[in-house]
């Protein structure tokens, strides 16, 4: 975006969520005219603050309460099962409200805490009580045919939280795009990569339908490589032996695709978290120039 200095400007101080530098940079005081939000989005250009490109969350006293990495780890290509959206279902949630209500941030916060088998709640404004619904049934439905999100997933108003904190004692908690309980140390922003390319398929796809069918297929893509995993790892005997290069490799061959080593680091930390298991260093055993070749 175009940053002038003016008297219509506020500066506002910007961290890159990849390289932390930190700058004051001019944010239009206008922003918010035509926004009815708590928060506004402003994408960093590179070279504005570091050669990063990100995105940012201002609120109305121009403080910035989030940053989100503009980058990406593009998923494998696997065909899964589509999962028809019902009319029943489809008169529980909007669509539009949902993207122009859940910030990225925010869904990729969510998309982390049940994928690794934390319970997640959203912490909603009082006024904003009929959001409760639509993000419920949006959530159950991309979660719907890969992992079991029962009794995981919450969304109180303010008001109901203050009232019923101790029920929520070991939750991952969101509010906007602020992180207000994280026991368990799951959220760490220059780590999403995989949550930033799901999320990055719902907001920009144009198509409200598609975008939610798409983002259901990300979901049954992870449960399914999951579970693929799962099955080499019940044989304790072969455990030890694995490295990451084998495991790739066994995934490519076993669904016929091209895996990116930092999404197959993403599914053994679902591996780790959700379902308990040890994993031993996989790294052991394994030429730098093909580490290398694989990461890029």
């Amino acid at each position: 975006m175009p940053i002038l200095e003016s008297d219509a400007n506020k500066e506002v101080l910007v961290i890159c969520p990849k390289c932390k530098k930190q700058a004051r940079i001019p944010i239009p005081q206008n922003i918010f005219k035509e926004v009815n939000k708590t928060l506004a989005t402003v994408r960093i250009e590179k070279n504005v603050t570091c050669e990063h490109e990100f995105i940012i969350y201002i609120d109305r006293n121009f403080v910035s309460r989030g940053e989100m990495a503009s980058d990406y780890i593009i998923s494998p290509v696997i065909s899964t099962e589509r999962i028809e959206l019902k009319k029943d279902l489809m008169s529980e949630f909007d669509i539009t409200i949902i993207k122009v209500n859940l910030y990225p941030l925010a869904l990729c916060y969510t998309l982390r805490g049940l994928l690794f088998g934390s319970q997640v709640l959203i912490i909603i404004e009082d006024e904003n009580e009929f959001l409760r619904q639509h993000y419920n049934a949006f959530i159950s439905y991309i979660f719907s045919n890969s992992f079991d999100i029962s009794q995981k997933f919450a969304v109180e108003t303010v008001k109901n939280y203050e009232s019923n904190k101790k029920k929520y004692k070991e939750y991952l908690i969101i509010k906007n795009v602020d992180i207000l309980q994280d026991k368990k140390k799951f959220i760490k922003s220059h780590d999403l990569g995989v949550e930033r390319g799901m999320a990055n398929i719902f907001y920009e796809n144009t198509s409200p339908l598609e975008s939610v069918l798409l983002l259901n297929n990300e979901v049954q893509k992870v449960a399914l490589l999951t579970n693929s995993l799962l099955k080499l790892f019940n044989n304790g005997n072969q455990l030890k032996n694995l490295n990451m290069s084998m495991i790739i490799d066994y995934l490519e061959k076993t669904h016929e695709t091209k895996v990116n080593i930092k999404y197959c680091e993403f599914l053994l930390q679902i591996i780790k978290y959700r379902y308990q298991k040890s994993i031993p260093n996989l790294y052991r055993g394994m030429e730098f120039s093909k580490f290398y070749k694989l990461s890029k």
